[in-house]
């Protein structure tokens, strides 16, 4: 058997799972009994994701390629996002709400260095704490005029707010 789709029904005739070729690539969506699509399973050549709806809006997605993955939350709100994500030799954590003018919390590692920072949103002002190799430690203060004050060791590399 040959098909582009694949759909179950319940027993009343609403679609419950459907396997096919979406535009993102071939996966399976489940439904609610009520008709919303409340999981995706997509794989492309890209990469795969899991997303996972409510209400019709996605409030995590879970992805893979080939540099790394990222999970990803929202609220169903949409007011605040968490993403964690490990791309190449680099791991982070980004916590920020929607509004730009609410502060966003970075936190980043890689072979190079571990950061922790904290930014303006739309002002760019903010501040950084990170641990350079070999163990040389940077504390920085920037305003939303680009004045910025280092205690430490300056480094070239800065953490971008």
């Amino acid at each position: 058997m040959v098909a582009n789709e694949i759909t179950l029904t319940d027993t009343a005739g609403n679609a419950r799972a459907r396997l096919a070729v979406f535009p993102e690539g071939s996966g399976l969506e489940t439904y609610a009994s009520s008709g919303e699509r409340r999981v995706q399973l997509v794989g492309s050549g890209e990469g795969a994701a899991v997303n996972l709806l409510h209400k019709h809006v996605m409030v995590s997605s879970i992805r893979a390629a080939q540099d790394g993955s990222t999970l990803e939350m929202h609220s169903s709100a949409a007011n605040g996002t968490a993403l964690l994500s490990m791309q190449g030799t680099t791991a982070s954590l980004t916590l920020s709400g929607t509004d730009e003018q609410v502060p966003k919390i970075w936190l980043s590692a890689d072979r190079a260095r571990a950061c922790t920072a904290l930014g303006g949103g739309a002002s760019s002002a903010g501040s950084s704490l990170c641990l350079h190799s070999p163990g040389l430690p940077t504390l920085e203060l920037s305003d939303v005029a680009g004045n910025r004050a280092v205690v430490g060791v300056s480094t070239k590399r800065r953490f971008k707010f």
